[in-house]
């Protein structure tokens, strides 16, 4: 914002990365941000079209990011023509990823070192990848879902408009311009407790999570799940989601009075850290 309050100043972000001081080499840890473009929507049947993914060092006890390493960014053809929507999305064209194919070896080899591996819509994310790359045992984090971001007063956690909110843009809507805007948009600092978000997002990382379904949920609660994010599963036909244990008592009080009002039916799941948001 300039000095009256009357314009807000944006800058461009091309990769001056906020990078602090370590303290203490034993706490430091491995990271990755990673982002895919795809054909689609669908986690099961549409295809990868490009992968980036940016290692970064953090200080665990803190959050600061104190290193960040070389980013991936690489191409597949689907062996089909994009849409047009996908094109105008990303910004790619079949031109574009003619004869291309991803570098599995890679974006192997980044994931197997990292400790942490963060997306900004982890349960999009991480089954893109896994299918194009393999499975692996790792812990991943969701920017989105596990900071509060409208708590702390951010009308919405779409990544472009938080970068706004924090005074910078950038190519948005490229894998590897997408990872770039989140690591720099997770150097900053919680404006209520003064660390960083990654700080944050690290804590909610270590709770446990469970998985709440609606078994037998009444047809006139749908909206009501809906609104609080719930997913329909059609295989199991349930509604669920998945949540950190400091929520599970507000959930299910909830859940009795907006959709069991009779009589509580629902089940919890307890979810392990290195199977957070794979589809069920």
């Amino acid at each position: 914002m300039n000095d009256d309050g009357s314009q807000v100043v944006l800058d461009r972000f091309t990769g001056d990365f906020q990078l602090k001081e370590v303290e203490d080499k034993s706490r430091l840890r491995q990271g990755l941000v990673v982002d895919v473009e795809a054909t689609g929507v669908d986690i099961r049947r549409d295809t990868v079209i490009e992968f980036a993914g940016r290692p970064f060092t953090f200080d665990s006890a803190t959050g600061d990011v104190v290193a960040v390493g070389p980013s991936l960014d690489t191409l597949n053809d689907p062996g089909e023509p994009l849409t047009p929507f996908i094109s105008r999305l990303t910004g790619l064209t079949d031109a574009d990823l003619s004869g291309q194919s991803l570098d599995v070896d890679a974006a192997s080899a980044l994931i197997e070192g990292a400790d942490l591996i963060i997306a900004h819509n982890a349960r999009y994310d991480r089954p893109m990848v896994e299918r194009a790359v393999g499975k692996s045992k790792k812990v991943w984090a969701c920017s989105w879902s596990m900071i509060d971001w409208t708590g702390l007063g951010f009308p919405a956690g779409k990544l472009e408009s938080l970068a706004i909110y924090h005074g910078f843009f950038f190519g948005a809507h490229r894998a590897d311009a997408d990872v770039d805007g989140l690591l720099h948009l997770l150097t900053f600092d919680n404006p209520e407790t003064g660390k960083p978000y990654l700080a944050d997002l690290l804590a909610a990382a270590r709770q446990p999570s469970y998985r709440v379904d609606a078994l037998d949920a009444p047809f006139d609660s749908k909206d009501a799940l809906k609104a609080r994010r719930y997913r329909w599963d059609g295989s199991r036909r349930v509604w669920w989601r998945e949540i950190p244990a400091a929520d599970l008592a507000e959930e299910q009080a909830w859940l009795d009075a907006e959709v069991y009002p009779r009589g509580d039916n629902s089940a919890v799941t307890q979810i392990s850290p290195f199977e957070r948001f794979r589809p069920l």
